[in-house]
């Protein structure tokens, strides 16, 4: 049955290559759901930054509007390897209420080590040097908003130019459109007959 299918199968991921305008049908992985394909990058991109850097006490940034299967798969890795989780400050509406929407002058001031957090009632000043992994959803379905990701890659990357190198990035990040190093998407297909 596998032979079978397996032209049919192979012209999915060129199909797909294609849509994506990948370098080759090797960049594409297909697998049963976006949670499984975040889960599988993130801690690949992890383990390769522990082992990269030895990083101890890395941080991993989020946005407030992060899928909850993200966040605890994050948290979790933190937790066991002694690092810490920070969400990305969100951008305010006139009422100071959040939009989810992820505050570029805050991700800024993270890179640039002017940014302060509390643990407990201690206040901390961000070390740019312990980010090892910037993980945003640009369009997240369970909200609607529209993070402002074609931005957010630009500074990450000027970030990196300026503290690492193109092929050894200072920090690796997960977004899931314009500038990326990985790419998570679903697609919908459907047979019509």
């Amino acid at each position: 049955a596998a032979r079978e299918v397996a032209d049919e199968l192979e012209s999915v991921y060129e199909s797909v290559a294609d849509l994506i305008q990948a370098r080759s049908k090797t960049e594409v992985a297909l697998v049963e759901s976006a949670t499984v394909a975040w889960t599988r990058a993130f801690y690949s991109m992890v383990e390769q930054q522990l082992k990269k850097k030895n990083k101890n006490q890395g941080v991993i940034l989020i946005s407030d509007a992060e899928y909850a299967a993200n966040v605890v798969a994050a948290s979790e890795w933190a937790r066991n390897h002694g690092w810490s989780v920070l969400a990305i400050p969100s951008t305010k509406t006139k009422d100071g209420t959040s939009t989810g929407v992820v505050d570029l002058e805050a991700l800024q001031s993270m890179l640039s080590g002017t940014y302060e957090y509390r643990i407990g009632g201690e206040s901390f000043l961000l070390d740019p040097a312990r980010i090892a992994i910037c993980a945003i959803t640009h369009v997240p379905t369970n909200s609607g908003i529209v993070n402002p990701v074609p931005e957010i890659g630009q500074l990450l990357q000027e970030y990196n130019l300026k503290h690492g190198t193109d092929s050894e990035p200072q920090i690796f990040y997960l977004v899931d459109a314009c500038q990326v190093r990985l790419c998570i998407s679903t697609l919908e297909f459907k047979t019509v007959i």
